[in-house]
């Protein structure tokens, strides 16, 4: 049987967080890790940091409404 694993990092996860997890995984024998691409949270607060490329931590996200 082969596993994948799926993290949500836009929920408050930081790269360090996303490093651990997939090494983690690797070590217990995980095939694939993959990350969604929402560019903010949901459901819950909206204004989690986010980790997706085109952000920069100086600048607020821009509203996707």
């Amino acid at each position: 049987m082969r596993f994948a694993l799926m993290i949500e990092p836009q929920q408050g996860m930081n790269y360090a967080d996303q490093l651990a997890i997939a090494r983690r995984a690797e070590a217990g024998g995980f095939e694939t890790l993959f990350r969604s691409d929402h560019y903010s949270s949901f459901p819950g607060p909206d204004d989690n940091p986010t980790t997706d490329a085109w952000a920069r931590w100086d600048e607020p996200k821009a509203s996707l409404t």
